[in-house]
């Protein structure tokens, strides 16, 4: 059987301990479970689908009957003898039959059912959905928060009603957060000199390069978590949206000569700070100190790693180093002047360092970029790109930069080609398993190598849990996900862009598309609708339309749009 349903899912917590405390009693305990399980499902319509000694798998038709039957559970069970039983509910499509349910939203209502409190029923937005306005239903909005496994965010709603148990946003958070998650955000400037903005973000960027090293942590990209100091948030907020138990934060403030360095370990879930340092340096010792926050950061949670202090590393020669930060603020701002400027700046670095690994991948990258853009002619470019990578990865073969750059380069050299890529790429994720970017990478080489949309999709989740506010990673999800045809998997993924203005118009196909393979022809004429007719490839509306209107059967539409599409010049892309 298959189609859309509400999903209940219910269960007895620390049901081992419960019937152990009950002794001989415990069998009479079981089958009051069982009874009050079976009486209900049934007086409210429902199909039980798997039912065990500590719970519950049901589907119901009507929305309405399994909010009823979930809240009679929850006040059946709370009369003496108590049982701690919780419920988690969700709407969507699913198949299921005597092997299970399956589908995206049992997995969403599995996970959430693991954050339930006892007492609690939590409902997602879909479910939200399916209530009528005249609902005299109770349910409470709690907020947003990750599930494990799914990447996007959920909204969560509990029911409202006497004898209910309601959770607060911040204790859902806190059940779904990693033991030891961390973002880093960049330092506050606190002098005058806007010179010191690179030099904050610097330190920052190289705290995240160590600790993601860690085998303790698992730290946030550098990307999402220098996009939400941008914010102006609270550091609550942040460790909410990024869903993270730990913060770095610090100040840099430049008086005369000196540097003065302080930076604070904030547990999210007390507000405190859990390691503090304040440090007082000159200039040639500036980025020194990143070893030594890293070192403290490490050592708070594990006594056994530790963090290397070299005194002469060459990158931290910080004249070169602050010509390699402006050079990678300009390189990623898609503008020729910006990007030529980004070159400028890598070449200064390597003036003052000629051996300089991220310098020489900085210039890999940025070329690659000018030459996807049309900046500098294409095979110039290219062939430069591939040469800077080289001498990142001859400067120092254990910086993972360098591989990356080569990836990249090797990849546009040959219009998609996958062994060089695929080399580099395994070179760079043995250094840094933790980046988000090569997790990417990697996703693309399962699919371009081996056609493998679930290991591509596995690799693409992971990347999004590290960074959740990467556009290119939520575009390759949602691509991966259509693929595999698990359309409202990519249909909730692309959901996530609608944020950013400047992916609009590009999601608004996409989730356009997704509701045509599903089926919901006019939803997908609803996101048509919301499209910018200024966007580069509008064109490509007009032919969805065509397809949509071809699968209503709707002739007027149909002609509508195929004159329009005739009336166009051949060489458009649409005719």
């Amino acid at each position: 059987m298959k189609g859309n349903h509400t999903i209940l899912f219910g269960d007895v917590l620390d049901f081992g301990h419960l019937i152990q405390s009950y002794g001989d009693k415990a069998d009479e305990l079981k089958n009051r479970h069982k009874s009050i399980v079976h009486t209900l499902v049934e007086r409210y319509d429902g199909h039980l689908l798997d039912f065990f000694t500590d719970s519950t798998k049901a589907v119901f038709k009507d929305t309405s009957n399994a909010i009823h039957c979930a809240r009679e559970l929850i006040n059946k069970f709370s009369i003496e003898p108590r049982i701690p039983y919780r419920v988690s509910l969700n709407y969507g499509f699913v198949e299921y039959g005597d092997e299970g349910i399956f589908g995206k939203p049992a997995e969403v209502t599995s996970r959430l059912l693991k954050i339930t409190s006892e007492g609690s029923v939590l409902c997602t937005q879909n479910l939200m959905g399916q209530l009528g306005e005249n609902s005299n239903i109770q349910l409470q909005h709690i907020g947003s928060t990750f599930l494990k496994d799914i990447e996007e965010p959920q909204e969560v709603y509990c029911l409202a009603e006497e004898g209910m148990y309601i959770p607060s946003q911040y204790e859902l958070i806190e059940k779904t957060k990693k033991k030891n998650s961390i973002a880093v955000l960049p330092f506050q400037n606190s002098s005058s000199e806007k010179e010191l903005d690179y030099i904050c973000e610097g330190i920052a960027e190289e705290i995240i390069d160590t600790l993601t090293n860690s085998k303790e942590l698992f730290v946030t990209a550098r990307s999402s978590s220098f996009m939400l100091k941008q914010q102006d948030l609270s550091l609550l907020d942040v460790s909410k949206k990024l869903n993270v138990s730990y913060i770095v934060d610090g100040v840099i403030r430049k008086k005369f000569d000196s540097y003065r360095i302080a930076f604070q370990l904030i547990d999210c879930s007390t507000g405190y700070n859990v390691v503090s340092e304040t440090f007082e340096v000159t200039f040639d010792k500036l980025y020194n100190t990143e070893k030594e926050i890293s070192r403290a950061i490490i050592q708070y949670f594990s006594k056994d790693e530790s963090v290397e202090l070299v005194e002469e590393e060459v990158y931290i020669d910080p004249k070169a180093y602050s010509y390699y930060l402006k050079g990678r603020h300009l390189t990623f701002q898609w503008k020729k002047d910006a990007a030529l400027q980004a070159i400028a700046y890598y070449k200064n670095a390597l003036e003052i360092v000629p051996n300089y690994a991220i310098a020489f991948s900085g210039l890999s990258i940025c070329n690659v970029h000018c030459a996807l853009s049309g900046f500098i002619e294409y095979p110039i470019a290219i062939q430069d790109a591939i040469q800077y990578a080289d001498k990142s990865i001859e400067a120092d073969p254990n910086r993972y930069e360098g591989y990356i750059a080569k990836a990249l380069a090797s990849f546009w050299k040959g219009y998609w080609y996958v062994p060089d890529f695929e080399e580099n790429v395994e070179k760079a994720l043995a250094l840094n398993p933790s980046d988000a970017e090569i997790r990417m990478f990697n996703a693309m080489l399962y699919l371009l190598r081996d056609r493998d949309l679930e290991k591509a999709e596995i690799e693409l989740k992971l990347a999004y849990e590290l960074d959740p506010y990467s556009n290119m990673v939520i575009i390759r999800l949602g691509l991966v996900q259509y693929l595999k045809r698990d359309y409202h998997a990519a249909y909730n993924t692309f959901t996530i862009l609608l944020k950013d203005k400047e992916y609009r118009a590009y999601t608004s196909i996409r989730l356009a598309w997704c509701c045509l393979m599903m089926g919901d022809y006019d939803k997908a004429l609803i996101h048509l609708k919301d499209e910018n007719k200024d966007y580069e490839y509008y064109n490509m509306v007009l032919g969805t339309y065509l397809v949509i209107y071809t699968n209503k059967k709707d002739e007027e539409g149909f002609f509508k749009y195929r004159d329009i599409i005739e009336s166009l010049p051949e060489t458009d892309l649409t005719y």
